[in-house]
C-alpha cells in the first residue's frame, strides 16, 4: 500500500536518513571482512559521496578523487567485491532514480497542502447552484417535504421487516 504524505513529514530530513543508511550499506558490501580490522570505506564514500557531490569530484578524477582507483586502500584485491569506481557509478544510479521520487513527494506534499481546506472552485459552486436548483427548490416546498418525510418512513418500515 502506498503511503500518503501529508504535509507534516519532513521529506528532506527522510530522504538524507535514508540516504546514509543506503551508503553505509554500500560500505559494508563494498568488501569481504574476514577480521574486525577497521577500515576506512564508511568514511570515504561519505566524505566523497554524501558530503561532496559526485559531479564536482569526477572532474579531478586523477587528481585528488579517492573512488577513481580500483582498489581500496588496506584491503586485499582479493577481498573487493565493489570497488572504489563502482560504488561511484552505483551511487550515482541511486541517486538519479530516488531523485524522481523524491521530487514527486515533495509535489504531492505541496499540492496536499495547497488543497487542504480549499472550497470548490467558484464555477464549481455556480454550476451546483443552477444544477440543483430544482431540488432546492422541492425541498423548501411542502410537498417536497411531505414527500421527503415519507420516502424515509418507507425506508424505515421496510429496514424493520
Amino acid at each position: 500500500m502506498p503511503r500518503t504524505w501529508t504535509g507534516k513529514e519532513d521529506v528532506c530530513a527522510i530522504a538524507e536518513e535514508a540516504r546514509s543508511a543506503a551508503l553505509k550499506l554500500l560500505s559494508v558490501l563494498a568488501v569481504i571482512r574476514w577480521d574486525d580490522k577497521p577500515d576506512r570505506i564508511e568514511n570515504i564514500l561519505t566524505s566523497t559521496l554524501l558530503d561532496g557531490s559526485v559531479e564536482s569530484k569526477s572532474s579531478s578524477a586523477s587528481s585528488g578523487d579517492p573512488l577513481a582507483s580500483t582498489s581500496w586502500e588496506e584491503v586485499h584485491p582479493k577481498h573487493t567485491l565493489i570497488t572504489p569506481a563502482q560504488c561511484k557509478s552505483v551511487w550515482k544510479q541511486f541517486q538519479s532514480e530516488t531523485e524522481f521520487t523524491i521530487t514527486q513527494v515533495v509535489s504531492t506534499q505541496q499540492a496536499h497542502m495547497r488543497g487542504n481546506g480549499r472550497l470548490p472552485p467558484p464555477w464549481a459552486m455556480v454550476a451546483i447552484t443552477v444544477l440543483g436548483f430544482d431540488e432546492i427548490m422541492m425541498l423548501l416546498s411542502c410537498a417536497g417535504i411531505l414527500y421527503t418525510c415519507s420516502c424515509y418512513l418507507r425506508v424505515i418500515c421496510l429496514s424493520g421487516l
